[in-house]
């Protein structure tokens, strides 16, 4: 899957995933600056959500989570991204504008 990073626009991101999109993942624009690409639920499963953040119209952020735990990093989930202008010490991995922020994958 493609990468996205920092530069990236919203309409960019909804292009990489339509170019990858299965129909068991579901792009959820939740708000202007807060989207999500989950899977269906399933009994027994672990399910995967991938958030992305979005500040003045570019990816700012993106964070692996487990549907059941949003909140925090599942101990298997890739490093949270975050560009530097919006990064919460502590929490997140910082990264330079023109570093890639995280990989989409299914």
């Amino acid at each position: 899957m493609n990468t996205l990073s920092p530069a990236d626009t919203p309409d960019h991101v909804r292009e990489i995933f339509a170019n990858h999109a299965t129909y068991r993942l579901r792009l959820q624009e939740r708000s202007q600056d807060h989207w999500e690409i989950t899977m269906p639920l399933e009994f027994g499963a672990t399910d995967w959500c991938l958030l992305i953040d979005f500040d003045q119209g570019r990816v700012s952020a993106i964070r692996m989570r487990s549907s059941d735990a949003i909140d925090r990093r599942p101990e298997a989930a890739p490093d949270d991204k975050v560009s530097r202008s919006s990064a919460n010490p502590g929490r997140n991995s910082e990264i330079g504008d023109s570093e890639a922020v995280g990989k989409v994958t299914h």
